[in-house]
């Protein structure tokens, strides 16, 4: 059964439960037996982007030049000005930074059903429709790089 949690983003990596990342990162071991780190060069872009979107406080741009913050800006005015995301998102029956957890997620995996304790972060949570985004954003230059 989820739950839902309102805890700051720390509070959220300490949680002894699965993300969608680290069902990535296992997938990656047992099907290909990968077990090199993800390329990081994008986490500061995205940490960024993703405060300025949810958490003002957890702001920290030093490691981005200012042609990253221009862009960072640029992406957030284009989102607030989207009608899509005004609907949705804005409003008294909407939170950024939501947490749901379920400690006993119904999962299939290669074809075996098993449980796995579960976490999710929301960037963006419409109450009233219980629904919620995940902000993504890339530093991938060409749509080729970023496939």
């Amino acid at each position: 059964m989820r739950e839902k949690l309102h805890i700051s983003t720390q509070e959220y990596f300490d949680l002894p439960y699965c993300s969608n990342s680290g069902l990535k990162e296992a997938a990656r071991f047992f099907k290909e037996g990968d077990m090199s780190p993800i390329e990081s060069s994008g986490f500061a872009f995205g940490s960024v982007f993703d405060a300025l979107m949810t958490d003002i406080t957890e702001l920290d741009s030093s490691e981005l030049s200012n042609s990253e913050r221009i862009s960072i800006i640029n992406m957030r005015s284009a989102i607030i000005g989207n009608p899509i995301y005004s609907a949705l998102f804005t409003g008294k029956d909407t939170e950024t930074q939501v947490v749901w957890v379920d400690k006993e997620l119904d999962v299939m995996i290669d074809g075996m059903p098993m449980q796995i304790p579960a976490k999710c972060k929301y960037d963006l949570w419409n109450n009233r429709l219980d629904f919620g985004a995940d902000l993504k954003s890339t530093v991938a230059k060409t749509e080729r790089s970023f496939k």
